[in-house]
């Protein structure tokens, strides 16, 4: 499910980068119908997909008729939780929109997880970076403990710090807010909400925000509206 919505954000940011919008907003369509399929059918955020005595809260593989507790190539916990995560990118952020399953999710990892809450086992790591999207104070505690730890093969330390301390400094995705920009997005922490927007083009561009709020985006380059 992430690679297929990987694949798509990549679409959206080739369509853009190169200004056919035709591209960019197929790839924008891909990515919010499999967003939406990956919330209700990998993940079962509104709890109403999953059979009431289905003892897991995810699922690491989707079938026509079924869907499996596994992946391909291992049954270790962190492999068919984390399979859904990888690669983490800015896109990833998505996962966030749901901060009360990501904590349900986490917390059924660590209880069946064989390295219970030492992250520097299996894919810890990522077990740290998904829970960032509910808790970001504890996943900086970690990284700031073990500057050094154990990572999955994809991973980088660069990256991990960056991720968790955008979500600590920043807060946690604000999906209430939506933006007429694809590269945008809202943070919040403390009850106060952050505007981030990159523009592709050229020109300044003004990007609207569904809370009334407005951004003006520097061409070329990331935009972020503190409180």
């Amino acid at each position: 499910s992430s690679e297929s919505l990987n694949a798509w954000y990549g679409m959206t940011l080739w369509g853009e980068a190169t200004g056919n919008k035709k591209i960019r907003d197929t790839g924008l369509f891909l990515f919010n119908t499999e967003r939406t399929a990956v919330e209700e059918y990998w993940f079962d955020v509104s709890a109403t997909n999953f059979p009431k005595d289905f003892p897991n809260v995810a699922l690491g593989m989707i079938w026509g008729g079924k869907g499996a507790f596994a992946t391909w190539f291992s049954g270790d916990i962190d492999c068919i939780h984390g399979i859904n995560w990888l690669p983490f990118t800015p896109a990833s952020i998505y996962m966030g929109r749901h901060p009360e399953y990501v904590k349900k999710n986490f917390e059924r990892i660590v209880q069946k997880r064989e390295g219970g809450r030492d992250f520097n086992t299996g894919w810890g790591d990522l077990v740290v970076m998904f829970n960032a999207l509910q808790d970001p104070s504890a996943a900086a505690s970690y990284i700031d403990t073990k500057p050094d730890c154990k990572l999955e093969g994809g991973n980088t330390h660069a990256f991990m710090y960056h991720w968790i301390y955008t979500l600590e400094t920043l807060g946690l995705n604000e999906a209430s807010v939506i933006a007429d920009h694809p590269f945008a997005n809202v943070y919040k922490k403390d009850g106060k909400k952050t505007y981030a927007a990159y523009n592709y083009g050229p020109t300044p561009l003004t990007v609207a925000f569904s809370d009334g709020t407005k951004l003006q985006a520097n061409p070329k380059s990331l935009t972020v509206k503190k409180p």
